[in-house]
């Protein structure tokens, strides 16, 4: 960690200012906050496969938040957290009973069920 001083004209600069992907792979960022402080942030690529696991949660998650979307559209529900929190959670159980009964699953296909259900 470093202090940084800046130019007068710019007194406080925040967020990522240069970002660098070397040979190997390796990405390196350095990010500075609003205190002047400069950190060297620096990320390797993945080295093993997504496990099955991984990629049903990656593939849930992505239904899941489609469907959020659309849901909220076609009703015209407000985007507070307290209406997201329940579709999340209400579209997850329903994603889960869904899957469970062996139905192949698409963001619309959910987001039409779960419509049909509340409404």
């Amino acid at each position: 960690m470093a202090k940084v001083e800046l130019s007068p004209l710019i007194k406080s600069m925040s967020g990522t200012i240069a970002r660098r992907k070397l040979s190997d792979g390796t990405t390196v960022t350095y990010v500075v906050t609003k205190k002047n402080r400069l950190y060297i942030h620096s990320s390797r690529p993945r080295v093993t496969p997504l496990s099955e696991r991984e990629i049903r949660q990656r593939q849930r998650f992505g239904i899941i938040a489609s469907a959020v979307q659309l849901v909220r559209s076609r009703l015209n529900l407000p985007s507070d957290p307290k209406t997201q929190k329940q579709l999340w959670s209400g579209l997850g159980v329903h994603y889960d009973a869904m899957r469970q009964n062996g139905k192949t699953l698409t963001a619309e296909k959910l987001a039409d069920s779960y419509c049909m259900l509340v409404m």
